[in-house]
C-alpha cells in the first residue's frame, strides 16, 4: 500500500494526458488483455486498458504511461527483430506522433511550452508534430535508414526500415502530457485538484 503522505516524483509523478494522447489511449484497442484467454470459456479476458480507470479519465503515473507504450509495441509486434532496442511506428503511432499536432514545443533554447504559446511568442511560425519537435535536436529521428543486409538461414536479405530507439518513448510521451508543474504554470485548476 502506498503511504498517502509519500511525495510522488520522478517517473512516479502523476501526469495528465494531452488531447491527442488521451484520444489514442481511449480509442486504440490494441493494448492486449490481462490474460489472452479464459481457460473455462476460451474467450478473451478483460482488456488491459479497461482495468485502468484513472488512465481512461486522462490521469496516470508517468512510468505507467511509458510502460503502456512498451506493452503496445510488444503486443503489436513493433519491435525490430534484428535489434530489440529499436521499434517501428505502426499506423496508429504514426497518426499520433507524425500526423497530429504535438501538445508542447521544446528545443535547446526553450523549455517545454505549449505549442500555441510558442507560436504566440514567435518562437515558431506553425504547428509541429511530435516527430518535428524531436527532429529539431535529432535530425535523423524516424528517417529511412540506409539498407541493411541481414543473413537469415544462409540467405542475404536487404531491408529498408525506419527504426526508433526505445528510449524515445519517454520523450514522445513527455511532449504530449501535462505534469503537475505544467498545470500550475498554465493555471489549469480544473485538473490540479486531481493530483492532490
Amino acid at each position: 500500500m502506498i503511504d498517502p503522505n509519500y511525495n510522488l516524483n520522478g517517473v512516479y509523478s502523476p501526469i495528465y494526458l494531452g488531447e491527442h494522447l488521451f484520444k489514442f489511449i481511449n480509442s486504440v484497442d490494441k493494448f492486449g488483455s490481462i490474460d489472452p484467454t479464459d481457460d473455462l470459456t476460451n474467450l478473451c479476458s478483460a482488456k488491459l486498458i479497461d482495468l485502468l480507470p484513472f488512465l481512461k479519465s486522462g490521469i496516470c503515473l508517468q512510468n505507467s504511461l511509458f510502460m503502456l507504450f512498451y506493452i503496445y509495441i510488444y503486443n503489436n509486434n513493433l519491435k525490430e527483430e534484428e535489434n530489440l532496442q529499436y521499434f517501428h511506428f505502426d499506423e496508429n503511432l504514426t497518426k499520433l506522433f507524425v500526423d497530429m499536432t504535438c501538445e508542447f514545443y521544446k528545443d535547446v533554447d526553450h523549455p517545454k511550452i505549449l505549442m500555441s504559446e510558442a507560436i504566440d511568442k514567435q518562437i515558431i511560425d506553425h504547428y509541429f508534430s511530435t516527430q518535428d519537435v524531436i527532429r529539431l535536436n535529432n535530425h535523423s529521428f524516424n528517417i529511412d535508414k540506409k539498407h541493411m543486409e541481414i543473413n537469415r538461414n544462409g540467405e542475404i536479405t536487404i531491408i529498408h526500415k525506419r527504426r526508433i530507439a526505445n528510449y524515445y518513448i519517454s520523450l514522445l510521451c513527455y511532449l504530449n502530457y501535462y505534469s503537475k508543474d505544467d498545470l500550475k504554470r498554465l493555471n489549469k485548476n480544473r485538473y490540479i485538484g486531481n493530483f492532490n
